[in-house]
């Protein structure tokens, strides 16, 4: 969360069927800057992380699902990146 523009993140593995899982993120933005800085904010995280962590693509959402205790609900961020009709790829 370095980046300026994010409040708050999640990385998720995404299933998938040639390599076992694939890397993808949440992101909730700290203003209303909308999709536009998704590009900048990928950049910024290739800069600093390694390559295999490094996600796939960002959603935008408007809350990181979170359980009782505040650690990332995998499953209920599984289902809200599941959909692709807003994947940005990275």
């Amino acid at each position: 969360m370095a980046h300026p523009a994010v409040c708050d993140a999640a990385v998720i593995g995404i299933p998938d069927v040639i390599l076992g899982q694939r890397v993808a993120g949440l992101v909730k933005l700290a203003d209303n800057s909308g999709k536009p800085v998704l590009d900048d904010i990928l950049a910024h995280t290739k800069v600093r992380l390694a390559d295999y962590k490094v996600p796939e693509w960002l959603e935008v959402v408007d809350e990181i699902p979170r359980n009782e205790l505040g650690k990332i609900d995998r499953k209920s961020a599984l289902a809200m990146i599941s959909d692709p009709k807003n994947r940005r790829d990275g």
